[in-house]
């Protein structure tokens, strides 16, 4: 420890700072008038704003013209007009210092079968979202492939609970090293069978 003046200390240190994604509770809820979704912050990070978008497998929709307000807790999201039982909505928080951090992710319904969710965003230029359904509980293993079919990054290996889960991949390969940008390959397996979901990296 450096003294600066009496009572005032600074500790340096060359430890990577460690990062903690920002995450929060997320509810979808299907009725009449659309999707309600309600949601609760897991920390007391500052919230400037939030955005909605529906993912589907047939690209991204943003359901918010503009942002929320940072106390905001509830949104509804009108009917999907392709319907389907794919649709997933997405709650990005907006940070001071023009940062933003997908939330959460989550379906209104309960999941009846296998499915890996449209990657989010895609291309990505950073944080990629990764959802999935599994309709029982089992072995999962989630991992991301290059083009050549080269293991570069294992998300999930283990045992999940049946639901809804959301991973997210920060573009880095299984040696901390940054995945360099091109095409890959999401692959999701479980005792129910395989899905893949391919994207694009941009750096």
């Amino acid at each position: 420890m450096a003294a600066l003046q009496p009572g005032l200390a600074i500790r340096v240190t060359t430890a990577a700072p460690v990062r903690v994604p920002f995450a929060a509770d997320l509810t979808a809820t299907a009725a009449g008038d659309g999707v309600h979704l309600a949601w609760r912050p897991a920390d007391d990070r500052p919230v400037l704003g939030w955005h909605v978008d529906r993912v589907t497998a047939g690209g991204s929709e943003r359901l918010t013209s503009a942002p929320l307000d940072g106390a905001a807790r509830a949104f509804t999201a009108p009917s999907d007009p392709a319907g389907g039982d794919d649709a997933r909505y997405v709650l990005t928080a907006l940070h001071p210092y023009g940062k933003a951090s997908v939330a959460a992710a989550a379906t209104a319904a309960a999941p009846t079968r296998l499915a890996l969710r449209p990657v989010w965003p895609n291309p990505s230029r950073g944080e990629t979202a990764l959802g999935f359904s599994l309709p029982r509980a089992g072995t999962v293993r989630l991992r991301i492939y290059d083009v050549a079919g080269r293991l570069v990054r294992t998300l999930v290996d283990g045992q999940a609970a049946a639901g809804e889960g959301l991973v997210r991949w920060d573009g880095r390969d299984d040696h901390g090293g940054a995945a360099a940008g091109g095409l890959y390959f999401c692959r999701l397996e479980t005792g129910a069978g395989a899905v893949t979901r391919k994207f694009v990296l941009m750096r």
